[in-house]
């Protein structure tokens, strides 16, 4: 009679258990699945980045990573172009119009997902 017991109480916590790790796996899986932002997508955002991609579709694409200490080692140059720059891990994503010869760069504060500065020039 104890075993029947132990085993009707036992049943429904296994039951409970099981469902919660089912739970816990589809999140997971569906966090794995989910699309990643990039420092692309983030450039994108900026309504100056955004503008010119409209205004030349043919324009090619470049992106360079600086790490933090990279960023550190060239933070004066990079504070002459981008006055608000922090040593940080940031993307430098241009975007040159062959066929007009400008040319705009986006920097990209990786840490804080969000743009630093951009710079529109004629290449």
């Amino acid at each position: 009679m104890k075993k029947a017991v132990f085993v009707f109480l036992i049943f429904p916590v296994f039951m409970i258990l099981f469902q919660m790790e089912g739970c816990i796996i589809s999140q997971y899986q569906s966090e794995l699945s989910s699309p990643s932002i990039t420092p692309m997508d983030i450039a994108m955002q900026n309504p100056r980045v955004n503008a010119f991609i409209n205004q030349y579709p043919n324009a090619q694409t470049s992106m360079d990573y600086y790490s933090e200490a990279e960023s550190k080692a060239t933070l004066t140059a990079i504070k002459d172009i981008c006055p608000n720059a922090d040593a940080a891990e940031i993307y430098k994503i241009t975007l040159n119009d062959e066929a007009s010869g400008n040319a705009l760069t986006a920097w990209v504060d990786w840490r804080n997902k969000e743009v630093e500065c951009v710079f529109e020039g004629i290449k």
